[in-house]
């Protein structure tokens, strides 16, 4: 847990039998993808999230003069009025051993701004006056859980990794196991696919897959050549039930340079170029980091692709979304491997994008 050092503040005192001491804010989950500071009302706080929702860690001075029996916190999405949502009953906290006493508040929605204040109470019940408001700002789009990750150094060369149904075109394997599998380069193994002619694909059926709205894949990529026309997909979903027919993908164009498309899906509209300008040259590792988000019922793509082992770029090379508002997309990712050559993937990773999702750029 990251903590910051300040001086207690003394928030007002109270005309009820409890009274309040100092009241900090501080961090308390990890990871901690962003950190706020802001001075509110002589009240230092910082506010944070872990990767599945907002919390903070309430911490406060309590009354030296004796008689409370205890704490409540109230909180409710952010506004200037009065909070009239139920309070929370922290009861009373062993404060550490300077004095100060915690109470962890989790479970909240990042996308949304909270307001909080803090109140004591006797043992008959009679309140102190509410504390200074504390405010937590809606969170930013950020990664959060890792939904899978797979670095394949577990399966032997020739193994269909459990989890991906294969498919030629649109049609999905009778099998399910023979269009890709494992295969090492020297001790580093990868998954992917050297079959015959055409364009082939997997797509990873595991457990919740199908519902993944808001993520962003990454891994890296070798190919043998630009007629490889490797490539990742997103919100992959069947239509007609025979394969994975329908997707968003980041790939290979015929002359080898990685581009944002869709497959049966709804046209782009890009910042600039539906291509990032980087062509893989062959049988050359490439790391890549492609998003998929869906704010105010518009899907948005971004990626990057760059040499393995060099610096990631700045930002996004490639920044292209949809116009037309639809139903609430979702779907699993997936590998394709077009017109021929062979294609590998390696050290993927799916991760969940939460917070306030950033909307598509004004048109």
């Amino acid at each position: 847990m990251r903590r910051v050092t300040a001086a207690h503040a003394q928030l007002r005192e109270s005309s009820a039998a409890a009274s309040l001491g100092g009241l900090l804010i501080l961090p308390l989950l990890l990871p901690l993808p962003r950190v706020y500071l802001c001075l509110c009302f002589g009240l230092l706080f910082t506010l944070a999230t872990d990767s599945r929702a907002d919390a903070v860690l309430l911490r406060f001075a309590p009354s030296s003069s004796g008689g409370v029996a205890g704490y409540k916190v109230y909180f409710a999405p952010q506004s200037s009025g009065p909070i009239t949502s139920a309070p929370v009953d922290i009861g009373s906290p062993v404060p550490d051993s300077t004095g100060v006493a915690s109470y962890t508040l989790s479970g909240l929605n990042p996308k949304v701004a909270y307001s909080f204040e803090l109140t004591s109470y006797d043992s008959k019940g009679a309140q102190s006056a509410h504390s200074n408001r504390l405010n937590l700002a809606a969170r930013n789009e950020v990664l959060g859980d890792v939904l899978w990750s797979n670095n394949f150094s577990v399966y032997a060369p020739g193994v269909h990794v459990p989890g991906f149904v294969d498919s030629r075109g649109d049609s999905r394997t009778t099998t399910g196991t023979d269009l890709f599998e494992v295969a090492y380069f020297g001790n580093d193994p990868a998954f992917g696919s050297g079959a015959s002619d055409g364009l082939v694909s997997t797509r990873y059926l595991g457990s919740g897959s199908l519902g993944w709205s808001s993520y962003e894949v990454a891994g890296r990529v070798w190919t043998s050549g630009t007629n490889a026309a490797a490539g990742i997909g997103l919100h992959a979903t069947e239509i007609s039930g025979s394969g994975p027919d329908q997707a968003f993908v980041f790939g290979q164009s015929a002359s080898g340079s990685w581009l944002l498309f869709g497959y049966n899906e709804p046209a782009l509209t890009c910042a600039s170029s539906p291509s990032t300008g980087v062509s893989q040259p062959a049988t050359t590792w490439y790391s890549f980091r492609v998003r998929v988000t869906r704010a105010s019922g518009l899907t948005r793509l971004r990626a990057m692709v760059w040499p393995r082992g060099g610096a990631a770029p700045a930002g996004w090379q490639v920044d292209c979304w949809t116009t037309l508002s639809a139903p609430a997309d979702s779907g699993a990712f997936g590998l394709r491997r077009g017109r021929s050559g062979s294609a590998y993937f390696d050290d993927l990773s799916v991760t969940a994008v939460i917070g306030q999702l950033d909307p598509i750029p004004p048109q």
